[in-house]
């Protein structure tokens, strides 16, 4: 029997490879703006994946680099949040 193909993705600050389980993954909405994607189905709208340690995503969000792979400005406001959501990581 065939094994299932086991999606990879690549964190955008540290740019190393893992399984897209292992990474968070941050969507563009049209509604809501920048979420954390969470659920097991996926949220429609652009999205980016991160590591689970709060050094991709400090690099992510003070660098600019989700702004550039969500193709948006995200507002201060938004990556407030995600820091505090990185915090409840580790």
């Amino acid at each position: 029997m065939q094994q299932r193909h086991k999606p990879v993705r690549r964190c955008l600050a540290c740019g190393k490879q893992a399984l897209q389980i292992e990474l968070v993954r941050i969507a563009k909405t049209p509604l809501d703006g920048v979420i954390v994607d969470l659920g097991p189905r996926k949220v429609s709208g652009r999205g980016a994946y991160l590591c689970k340690t709060a050094k991709c995503w400090e690099t992510g969000l003070k660098k600019g680099r989700l702004d550039h792979s969500l193709k948006t400005s995200i507002t201060p406001e938004e990556k407030e949040t995600l820091l505090v959501f990185s915090k409840t990581l580790n």
